[in-house]
């Protein structure tokens, strides 16, 4: 996809990098376009940003995955604290009132100093009336939440297995093709071999991006020359240090070294 400079730019198409530019899909929908046969200029502006819509507000955490994994992981982290944080104001609530309205107080002439320092309901000054009821809810709360959590890392363990089975990036395909020029070692040099091999009738903008690759298999035979050479320095190595040690002849270390 051809880019356009920044000093190139409309006024359009910098309205439209200000919008497509805020995080959107850009995975799945883009990769469906592609596949459904829509014109590459259509997909991405003339920046190079593609145009997609962006995640309602109730979609699935896995939908974020292709945000990167971590994304849907802080997500469920802060439900999970809201969800916490919404029974513990659910449960003080009562508490709250039942002490202040001085119904459940044990009629205690002053605060005890933990209550006073907590800052818990009904020890809003010295001589105000205090109920354990404040401390066994707070108890009770840190002691759930230290139950959830293990259920917590298990659901995010399994959110992070799931959020890349669901999610198709463009960079997960890729072309292996033969014949390139020996000089084709940079993306501009493959861009144009395949734009005048492959795309003979389409226009250049319809190659939307190069990555160059290696295919290790051409390296087989010489990683594995250098394995059993390293594997032989070794063994020289051992010898070497034995030989030194106790005085030995070398003529039986060396055969051995060549029956190896």
């Amino acid at each position: 996809m051809t880019k356009v400079p920044w000093n190139q730019l409309n006024l359009q198409e910098a309205y439209e990098h200000k919008i497509y530019c805020r995080v959107r899909q850009t995975g799945t929908a883009v990769l469906l376009r592609l596949q459904n046969g829509e014109d590459p200029r259509n997909v991405f502006t003339s920046t190079g940003l593609p145009r997609c819509p962006p995640y309602p507000l109730c979609c699935k955490l896995s939908e974020l995955g292709e945000l990167g994994s971590g994304i849907p992981l802080l997500f469920q982290f802060i439900k999970f604290i809201l969800l916490v944080s919404a029974i513990h104001g659910l449960l003080s609530l009562p508490v709250v009132i039942g002490v202040y309205s001085h119904k459940v107080s044990d009629g205690s002439a002053n605060c005890s100093v933990f209550n006073r320092t907590l800052f818990t309901a009904g020890c809003v000054d010295g001589t105000a009336s205090e109920s354990q009821l404040p401390g066994a809810t707070n108890l009770v709360m840190v002691l759930s939440a230290v139950i959830l959590l293990p259920i917590l890392f298990r659901q995010q363990e399994h959110l992070r297995r799931s959020a890349g089975e669901q999610v198709f990036q463009p960079q997960d395909f890729a072309l292996l093709l033969e014949g390139f020029p020996a000089d084709a070692t940079d993306e501009h040099e493959i861009t144009s071999f395949v734009c005048n091999s492959l795309l003979a009738n389409q226009p250049p903008e319809c190659v939307v991006k190069v990555v160059i690759g290696f295919d290790t298999r051409h390296y087989e035979e010489h990683i594995t020359l250098i394995e059993r050479l390293k594997r032989r320095l070794d063994i020289l190595k051992v010898g070497l240090h034995a030989y030194s040690c106790n005085g030995c002849h070398g003529n039986g270390f060396f055969s051995l070294l060549v029956t190896n």
